[in-house]
């Protein structure tokens, strides 16, 4: 299962995507919101959702975007892979948008 965080733009954007089933779970938040701060509560709510556990590998958006927002999700990835050793990969928010 992967873990795709983007917050670089307007919204805080979470999915969980298999290889072969494709989108299995996703989130969006306003910018501002207080879902859009409790990035863990987002991530916990689309696990659960897909009856998944860790993550084998986390994707974050690495902008462009504002500096906060940007952050916020490479931090969150950074961390997530540094506690469970998942694979950690950083995408440009215009290449996603783009594929």
């Amino acid at each position: 299962m992967v873990l795709l965080l983007d917050s670089s733009g307007n919204h805080l954007v979470a999915g969980l995507a298999d290889p072969r089933r494709g989108v299995v779970a996703e989130a969006a938040h306003p910018a501002g919101t207080v879902a859009s701060r409790d990035l863990s509560a987002v991530v916990e709510d689309l696990l659960e959702a897909a009856g998944c556990g860790v993550p084998d590998s986390v994707i974050a958006g690495t902008g462009p975007g504002t500096f906060i927002g940007t952050r916020m999700a490479v931090s969150f990835a950074n961390g997530l892979a540094a506690a469970t050793g998942c694979e950690l990969r950083g995408v440009g928010s215009l290449a996603a948008f783009a594929a």
